[in-house]
């Protein structure tokens, strides 16, 4: 589609056998035209962006580490979650709890994708 439509951007959105590190990382390659909208493993090991790069030793592969998504979510008081309204299989409907943050998953060998989420305004599409 990147070949045939060029210029326009896509979301793609999948389960989570779309949230690999090769999916990821092709979508992080496309960052200006794809946007990756998967599953996240509850138990991911998550990091924060690189920091500034000081010019002594030797440049680090991952920032500091960020608690788990299992994690980061058991503390949060219900009214800090965005509520929506999300078209749903079947033609329905379905209000979901939305938590959002950004975080890098890094994984031994390769460059870390980054995995940024943001409450993105968006309605469902009616045929």
């Amino acid at each position: 589609m990147l070949l045939r439509v060029p210029g326009r951007t896509f979301v793609v959105v999948g389960d989570s056998s779309y949230g690999t590190h090769a999916v990821a990382r092709f979508c992080h390659r496309h960052r200006h035209l794809l946007t990756l909208v998967s599953k996240c493993h509850p138990d991911a090991h998550l990091f924060a962006p690189l920091p500034a790069y000081a010019g002594n030793e030797r440049p680090r592969v991952k920032g500091g580490r960020l608690p788990k998504p299992r994690q980061a979510i058991a503390g949060l008081r219900p009214s800090s979650r965005s509520r929506l309204t999300v078209a749903w299989y079947g033609g329905g409907t379905r209000r979901v709890a939305v938590v959002t943050g950004t975080g890098h998953w890094y994984k031994g060998g390769v460059d870390p994708a980054a995995f940024p989420a943001s409450d993105i305004p968006c309605e469902p599409l009616r045929s």
